[in-house]
């Protein structure tokens, strides 16, 4: 028997590549749009908060509270967002000429991973939040998405 889903929301967000996000607590959306980072209210549908970047957005990654927001994309940049706000706090280095294709944050957001390529080869950079070192690299054959 086939089971039939119906949205629960429709979004208008015009974008031609992107990651979505959904925070731990169910209440928040994050989604990577063209050069914006939009984070919505699963509840009623409004637009918590729009963050412009430089270059096209790919993936996104919420915080176990929200209340931040990692992206990363085609510019090769890798952004910490506070949501409440907008504001840029902290930017990480994503290797020399990575395109960033996901971000994802651990359960408790201490940690989180990214995803890029390098050269024709694979990379996952993880990092510690609090200091926003990078504590290893873990190099593939392919590019890691």
């Amino acid at each position: 028997k086939a089971i039939r889903c119906e949205p629960l929301l429709h979004l208008a967000l015009r974008a031609h590549q992107g990651g979505v996000c959904l925070s731990k607590k169910r209440d928040t959306l994050a989604v990577a749009a063209d050069e914006t980072i939009n984070v919505v209210s699963i509840n009623n549908g409004s637009l918590l908060r729009r963050i412009v970047r430089t270059g096209r957005v790919r993936c996104v990654a919420l915080s176990d509270d929200g209340d931040m927001v990692v992206a990363g994309g085609f510019d090769k940049k890798v952004t910490m967002h506070r949501v409440m706000d907008g504001a840029k706090l902290v930017d990480f280095p994503s290797g020399d000429g990575s395109t960033v294709r996901s971000v994802h944050m651990s359960e408790d957001s201490l940690l989180f991973a990214v995803g890029c390529e390098r050269a024709g080869k694979g990379f996952a950079d993880l990092y510690d939040t609090c200091s926003s070192k990078l504590l290893h690299t873990f190099e593939h054959d392919k590019p890691v998405w």
